[in-house]
């Protein structure tokens, strides 16, 4: 079974399109990456997988719930996943990892754990 199925994904802006018949598989227990050049719809494919956006076409699963297809559409809000947006607009003098963790009011083995592997992700980012 794959953790997120995506099958003739379509979507675009102002009758512009940007994603037509995007199709891929993501198996369970795996790293991918979303790589192209700038504009070229990375972040309306990640919109529309997270449920920001409704595609017009196709369809997005994850294991056996669909999230979106002709007939079903669950926004991100009942989505099967959280959300955390980096952007400096939060707070401009912390990192990603930082934004997470700074309601943490005492430091623990696992906030510690937890600070070390977010910092490290934010590295990446």
């Amino acid at each position: 079974m794959n953790a997120i199925a995506v099958t003739g994904l379509g979507a675009g802006y102002d009758r512009t399109p940007v994603l037509d018949g995007v199709g891929f598989d993501v198996p369970t227990v795996s790293t991918t990456a979303i790589l192209g050049a700038s504009g070229c719809g990375k972040t309306t494919l990640l919109r529309l997988i997270a449920g920001f956006l409704r595609p017009e076409s196709g369809r997005i699963s994850v294991g056996d719930r669909v999230l979106s297809d002709e007939r079903t559409f669950v926004p991100s809000h009942r989505g099967p996943w959280g959300t955390s947006l980096r952007t400096g607009a939060l707070f401009p003098h912390r990192r990603g990892g930082q934004h997470h963790l700074r309601a943490a009011a005492r430091p623990s083995p696992a906030r510690r754990a937890c600070a070390g592997v977010l910092e490290r992700l934010s590295c990446l980012v």
